[in-house]
């Protein structure tokens, strides 16, 4: 009986440790200066058909925030850009420099339309590997 009770204890600290695993990408959303939650994401590829890294959308219930993070060039000072747009040809948000880790956030109103990033990135040698546009995403119709 008695070890029963503990596993069956180990399995509600387990049940509650997975619990905070899974409520990780809200945290994620703020250490990128978004708001809201995750509602889209996407593996960017390179050129070359490797993966760079992933695009997250996340939604606050008026706007779309985006960032990109890098997977390829991680910890690596070099030219990433990202932009986002609405259906309609809206321009939101752009940002460029020299990151290491991700580069936005960007926002946009998306209320009752869809939105698409565009992530360009260059390598330490100044050749641009990634020039990637999402698709339309995240609204009633896409």
């Amino acid at each position: 009986m008695r070890a029963r009770r503990f596993i069956s204890g180990l399995s509600v600290l387990g049940l509650t440790m997975l619990g905070g695993v899974i409520a990780a990408p809200n945290a994620s959303a703020d250490s990128y200066g978004c708001a809201g939650s995750l509602v889209w994401s996407h593996e960017v590829t390179d050129m070359s058909g490797h993966a760079a890294g992933w695009v997250y959308d996340y939604w606050d219930g008026a706007n779309n925030c985006s960032v990109f993070v890098k997977s390829e060039y991680a910890g690596v000072k070099t030219l990433t850009e990202i932009s986002i747009t609405t259906q309609g040809g809206v321009h939101g948000g752009f940002d460029e420099g020299n990151y290491t880790t991700f580069a936005g956030p960007v926002r946009i109103n998306g209320t009752g339309t869809c939105v698409d990033e565009l992530v360009i990135e260059f390598d330490q040698n100044n050749h641009q590997i990634v020039n990637w546009w999402s698709g339309y995403h995240s609204g009633p119709t896409c």
